[in-house]
C-alpha cells in the first residue's frame, strides 16, 4: 500500500541506464530550458533565471528523466509533509542526496520511491482532492518550491507533449506516458 489511503500495486517501473541517461542528458536540458520557459508555473514572482525556476527545472527534467522522485514514509505508510503559511504540502525530492540534510527532522521515516505514473495516477488526484500543495527539493533550512498539484501536471503535460514533438526517439526510448492520456481533473 502507498500512503495516504492510495493502493497502487505492483512494482516501479527501472528507471533507464545511467549510459543512457548521459547521453540524452545535454540534449534534454537544452530541449528542457528552451521549452520550459515559456509553461512554467512555479509560485514564484521572481525572474525565469530565479534559483525558485532553476530548480523547479531540475526537477521536472529529473522526474522525466528518472521517471521517479523520492518521498518520504513511515512504518504507518505516512507520508512527510511540511507545512507552510498558507497550506500543507507533501515533500519529495529528485534524488536522495537532498534527503539527507532533513532526514533528521522525520527520523523514523525512510526514503519511498515514486515512480512517474503512480505520482500521475494516484498522488496527485488525492493531493488535489485533498487540497495539498507539492514542496519540491525540501532543504534543511525549509527553502523549497512550492506549487500545486494541478499546476504541476499542466507542466509536466506541457514538457512531455513538447518533449515528443521535437525529440521523438528521445521520448520513445525513456517509454514516457503519453500526454494526451493524464487527466488534469481529479
Amino acid at each position: 500500500r502507498l500512503p495516504y489511503k492510495q493502493n497502487v500495486g505492483g512494482s516501479i517501473p527501472s528507471a533507464p541506464t545511467i549510459s543512457s541517461i548521459k547521453k540524452m542528458s545535454l540534449l534534454m536540458w537544452s530541449f528542457f530550458v528552451s521549452a520550459f520557459g515559456k509553461i512554467m508555473h512555479v509560485l514564484s514572482e521572481s525572474s525565469p533565471l530565479s534559483t525558485a525556476s532553476l530548480i523547479y527545472q531540475q526537477f521536472m527534467l529529473s522526474l522525466v528523466q528518472q521517471q521517479q522522485v523520492m518521498g518520504l514514509i513511515n512504518p504507518q505508510q505516512q507520508w512527510a509533509w511540511c507545512g507552510t503559511h498558507d497550506h500543507t504540502s507533501l515533500a519529495l525530492w529528485h534524488h536522495p542526496s537532498l534527503i539527507k540534510p532533513v532526514i533528521g527532522h522525520w527520523p523514523s521515516y525512510r526514503i519511498f520511491p515514486v515512480s512517474l505514473q503512480e505520482l500521475i495516477d494516484h498522488i496527485i488526484p488525492v493531493l488535489v482532492r485533498e487540497k495539498k500543495a507539492l514542496a519540491l527539493n525540501l532543504a534543511a533550512d525549509g527553502q523549497h518550491v512550492s506549487i500545486t498539484p494541478q499546476h504541476f501536471m499542466i507542466d509536466l503535460k506541457n514538457y512531455l507533449y513538447e518533449l515528443q514533438r521535437a525529440q521523438p526517439k528521445v521520448y520513445q526510448a525513456l517509454k514516457l506516458p503519453q500526454p494526451r492520456r493524464i487527466r488534469l481533473h481529479a
